[in-house]
């Protein structure tokens, strides 16, 4: 299996650099992002197995960032915030999270939980990047991965 890798956003430096640093020490590939165009563009470039998302940016707010990424992919998501009230975490899931974390938060306990929704969904890597990805041979079978068709040199699908 190869290393997971995990997309951290969070508008605070502090907080990615933290992340950051003990991701990484736990054996994960991480990425940063500070707003929703580099969220978009990463995802787009790289294979996501993992998404930590702060709910409160300056650009825009993750339960927007978490119903855009629904759109097109199925990587897990789990949303970091200060509002741990219970409307705001039911509103994180019904925008699609996987998971909801109020910071202040133990990295140990956040690890666990990152783990374990990584375990349940090592296949479901973000979708946009895979479908980036044209087509691929298998012996005289082709697969589109833009149209999810497998078709062999026959012509059958």
């Amino acid at each position: 299996m190869s290393i997971p890798s995990i997309l951290v956003v969070d508008d605070d430096s502090d907080v990615l650099g933290m992340l950051k640093q003990y991701l990484v020490k736990n054996a994960f590939a991480v990425h940063t992002a500070s707003t929703a165009l580099e969220v978009e563009s990463i995802v787009k470039q790289n294979r996501i197995n993992l998404i930590l998302l702060d709910v409160m940016l300056g650009d825009d707010n993750g339960f927007n960032i978490c119903q855009s990424l629904r759109k097109e992919n199925s990587v897990p998501i789990i949303m970091m915030s200060a509002l741990s009230a219970d409307h705001h975490r039911m509103r994180g899931y019904s925008s699609g999270a996987d998971d909801y974390v109020a910071k202040p938060f133990n990295p140990d306990l956040l690890l666990a939980r990152i783990q374990a929704v990584v375990r349940r969904t090592h296949r479901s890597a973000s979708l946009s990047h895979r479908r980036q990805n044209k087509s691929y041979r298998f012996g005289s079978w082709g697969f589109d991965a833009r149209s999810d068709q497998l078709i062999s040199k026959d012509g059958f699908e």
